[in-house]
């Protein structure tokens, strides 16, 4: 059983454990990679204070999300490894829009509007393999590089040009077995809109990871407020508070942002300034290998003079050693057991800790409800080397009772999402009850929430700074 730690109402200083996190890295006997500097790097911090709670409520706001955000950004539909084989298809729905998305050789996959270019009918409702896309209604027939190959009785048609009526496209992109589209055929790469984030991940890419578990749930709040509850570490004292004393010593944490790209980095081994009593080393140690209170584990055992933090990342290169061979060796500690967070706008969060496991969370909203929204967890593991990839697994649908924990696959992982998803059941009410009519956030600790407020102003033509002074009694 996990009890708490003690907290209190005031801050207590650890003065024996770490109080910087380049304090952590000088004690480390490995190098410090690239990516890693690069990310120190990127202090920039953006974006408003406080937004007014109707950009999280208000419908009308959703019909500006569609014109400003999913009709014109890049953003996440699905892995690659959905459309394995030529002819496989994926529809991504996104707010009131539909796109089909087609394998069509080996190197490429287009993607399409969902909408028949006769009477509007979608041309696919759900993935599959075809040869062609055919709409159920009338038969009109596209061949899968979108070129018109059937009009039923042509000589109704004779206003129709069949070499002049391809399906409209939208643009593609594959980065790292990940699968982004953009709507708008005049928008940037997708290599100019993510900018710095490939310089600041870790190199082993994304794409040598299988998807061992994806799960979609729907919950009763706006899409902004349950994304942003996965863009900060700012709770888990509160949250995930068994986890206080050994993943939440804020000093030893830090943050960035440029252009698209935020993020959020935070050292595992210390404890947080509101825990009373300083910890044992052992104590850090037993929480971070999820051993409690009333467990005995004898094997577990910290080397005398050895921190919980170094003797927890050898830990982890041993239990990576069987997939990933002596490169293990040269990973520093922060790479195998630190948490970084880089969030991409508008909706694409990755989550590294440690090199086995890849946790991708995206965050969709409803059509046309602003209290609902749905999110997808696609949970990505290493691929052994000289193995293939497994094949992906369906999509499994929670449904309003069932729990991320009910998850054998995510384990522990999912225990800890049940914690921060949790939050999100009553929060509508609240921002509903709201008699300020806005919400604030930390400066820093906050600060991937407020790059996404910085975007998203640009995006939709808003400012939170002349809504908020509109609110303030005259």
């Amino acid at each position: 059983m996990a009890t708490a730690p003690k907290t209190i109402f005031g801050r207590h200083s650890h003065d024996t454990q770490a109080q910087t996190y380049q304090e952590l890295l000088d004690s480390d006997d490995h190098a410090i990679p690239a990516h890693l500097k690069r990310r120190l790097e990127v202090t920039a911090l953006e974006g408003p204070v406080e937004v007014p709670v109707r950009w999280y409520l208000d419908p009308e706001i959703m019909k500006l999300e569609v014109e400003g955000i999913w009709k014109r950004t890049w953003q996440f539909a699905c892995r690659a490894d959905q459309l394995k084989e030529v002819g496989d298809t994926f529809v991504y729905n996104i707010a009131t829009l539909s796109f089909v998305l087609v394998r069509t050789s080996a190197e490429e996959i287009k993607g399409y509007w969902n909408s028949c270019l006769h009477r509007g009918v979608p041309l696919r409702q759900c993935a599959g393999r075809i040869d062609r896309l055919q709409c159920p209604f009338h038969g009109f027939t596209w061949n899968l590089k979108g070129e018109s190959v059937l009009i039923p009785y042509p000589e109704e048609f004779p206003h129709i040009d069949p070499k002049n009526f391809n399906l409209p496209e939208i643009q593609v992109a594959v980065w790292q077995g990940c699968v982004f589209v953009n709507p708008d055929l005049s928008a940037n790469s997708f290599k100019e809109y993510i900018g710095i984030f490939e310089d600041i991940i870790p190199p082993n890419p994304i794409d040598e990871y299988e998807t061992v578990a994806h799960i979609i749930k729907e919950f009763p709040t706006n899409w902004k407020a349950l994304h942003q509850a996965f863009c900060e570490a700012y709770h888990v004292l509160t949250t995930h508070p068994q986890y206080s004393i050994s993943a939440a010593g804020e000093r030893c944490s830090g943050f960035g942002s440029s252009g698209n790209v935020a993020f959020g980095f935070a050292a595992t081994g210390v404890t947080s300034d509101y825990v009373s009593n300083t910890p044992t080393e052992m104590q850090i140690f037993r929480v971070m290998n999820d051993v409690w209170d009333d467990e005995d584990v004898p094997e577990l055992v910290l080397p005398e003079g050895t921190t919980a933090r170094t003797a927890f990342a050898q830990r982890a290169r041993e239990m990576a050693r069987p997939i990933m061979g002596e490169q293990v060796d040269q990973a520093c500690d922060a790479d195998m057991i630190d948490t970084f967070y880089p969030v991409l706008f508008p909706n694409f969060n990755v989550t590294f800790q440690g090199p086995l496991n890849r946790p991708i969370y995206v965050f969709r909203p409803h059509a046309s409800d602003p209290d609902k929204s749905t999110m997808e967890i696609l949970l990505l593991r290493r691929i052994p080397a000289g193995t293939e990839p497994a094949n992906p697994p369906k999509p499994f649908l929670l449904n309003e009772e069932q729990d991320f924990s009910d998850i054998e696959a995510l384990g522990s992982f999912g225990v800890f999402i049940s914690q921060d998803s949790g939050n999100m059941r009553g929060i509508t009410l609240g921002m509903r009850n709201s008699k300020s009519g806005k919400v604030r956030f930390a400066r820093a600790l906050e600060s991937v929430i407020r790059h996404f407020f910085a975007r998203y102003e640009e995006a939709l033509g808003l400012s939170a700074d002349q809504e908020i002074a509109a609110l303030r009694p005259q």
